[in-house]
């Protein structure tokens, strides 16, 4: 047993490359051993760690997108298919999912970091980079595990959290050892507790955008805590995050290039809002190219420059390009723009409206025209709310948290979302908290792993 767990981590680690580690006589002897090893898996960025997020179900089932009805009857894979249509019966037909096999593949990677750098008592000058190691993979451990959540568990809900199905916890790097489901509770405890040590570990600002530091912890902070409608703890988070950066890129600014798919090619993977960078794949049902749904593209006036810059005339559809990557491949990463709509919601939910408003303005003043009547005022809560949430739906999408949004939205009901889509003569309603909103276990881990799977 020991030798097969040796070889697979050692096929995982080839995709790092060679330049971490030194080359011995055996495979089995390519094995990391020091702090600069388990700090060059975590920066193994475009292989693994700040690429493919678990996000494509998510995207697939959510309103943003628009999918070809003729392309639907016989695409592959399947489970892409079902789940823009929330087939309720054996979505996945067989089908493996991406968004959990390479959730997981990361969360092996971040225990394999934390079991070996247990094995180290780093000397005075090492301590540093010690802790920059251990906090980067206990980031990437949290907030893969919170992407997991949003789409493989049900939405927390305080009460009962403790008797909701959560994710399998895994801890250790043998994966060979069968670990059940967690509660949801504990998932989410999980989550915050490596945050909690993250941010302990980490520097202020990262060396690039692509590793973790304890701004990016704050901002991943303000989502978590909003999914679990700790306003409070969430507006605290935010409020951390703007203090120390607030940089919001000015639109009128912007140079089309006609011929690019990308608005913001020119920063390549600077773009002055990242926080922290990482990107999802295209599902394979709308590559190479995001369509956006007609209605969701209607949201935007004509003054508003989002319009433009995060869409594009094509045949038959407008097409997305207004990723922050620089890379063509969707953000879905941590930016200051969704830390001030953030703030402006918890601002307003508990209850300081002209504060929330002036973040709310100061994102607008930075997306419209000059000239237009960007500025919103209003003494009404419910419709500042209602204000706050739109711009967050047309200020970040496609980067994997409308889904989110939807979900935590209709669990209060007070802005329920139903969804619609048509299958040829079909017309396919979900309505707010049908069981669909959340997915199946992939078949392959209901029976390799024995986990309960969910009631779809």
């Amino acid at each position: 047993m020991e030798r097969i767990l040796i070889f697979t981590l050692c096929l995982l680690l080839s995709a790092c490359g060679k330049s971490f580690l030194e080359v011995k006589g055996t495979s089995n002897d390519v094995i990391p051993y020091r702090i600069e090893d388990y700090q060059a898996l975590m920066d193994n960025a475009y292989k693994v760690m700040n690429t493919n997020s678990s996000h494509i179900l998510g995207v697939l089932a959510g309103d943003e997108i628009q999918v070809d009805e003729a392309k639907l009857a016989n695409f592959k894979p399947y489970h892409q298919r079902n789940a823009y249509l929330w087939r309720k019966d054996d979505l996945f037909e067989g089908d493996q999912s991406s968004d959990w096999n390479q959730g997981y593949r990361k969360i092996m990677y971040c225990n394999q970091v934390l079991d070996g750098l247990e094995t180290i008592d780093p000397a005075k000058d090492q301590q540093e980079a010690w802790n920059n190691a251990r906090g980067s993979a206990l980031f990437f451990r949290a907030f893969t595990y919170y992407q997991l959540a949003q789409l493989f568990c049900n939405v927390y809900d305080p009460e009962h959290a403790s008797t909701q199905l959560g994710l399998p916890l895994r801890q250790e790097t043998d994966i060979t050892v069968t670990v059940p489901r967690a509660d949801l509770k504990a998932t989410y405890a999980l989550i915050l507790d490596d945050l909690a040590e993250a941010g302990k570990l980490l520097p202020l600002y990262g060396e690039i955008y692509e590793r973790p530091s304890r701004i990016a912890v704050d901002a991943l902070l303000a989502r978590v805590y909003l999914q679990l409608a700790d306003y409070d703890k969430a507006r605290s988070a935010a409020e951390n995050v703007l203090q120390e950066k607030s940089t919001l890129l000015d639109y009128n600014t912007l140079i089309p290039d006609p011929k690019s798919y990308d608005s913001f090619k020119s920063f390549s993977r600077n773009h002055p809002e990242v926080l922290f960078n990482m990107m999802m794949a295209l599902a394979k049902i709308a590559a190479p190219i995001y369509a956006v749904n007609e209605a969701f593209y209607n949201l935007y006036e004509d003054d508003d420059l989002r319009k433009t810059v995060y869409f594009k005339d094509y045949v038959g559809y407008h097409a997305f390009q207004g990723t922050y990557t620089g890379m063509g491949l969707p953000f879905s990463g941590l930016a200051t723009d969704e830390v001030y709509l953030t703030a402006a919601e918890c601002e307003v939910r508990v209850g300081d409206l002209d504060k929330g408003l002036q973040g709310l303005n100061t994102l607008r003043a930075h997306r419209y025209r000059p000239g237009s009547d960007y500025v919103l005022h209003t003494e009404d809560r419910g419709e500042a709310l209602e204000w706050i949430l739109l711009e967050r739906k047309k200020e970040l999408v496609f980067r994997g948290i409308r889904w989110e949004d939807i979900r935590r939205l209709n669990r209060e009901m007070k802005f329920p979302v139903i969804l619609q889509k048509r299958m040829l003569d079909e017309v396919i309603t979900i309505v707010p908290n049908d069981p669909r909103y959340t997915f199946p276990i992939p078949d392959n881990v209901i029976d390799l792993g024995g986990i309960a799977q969910n009631t779809r």
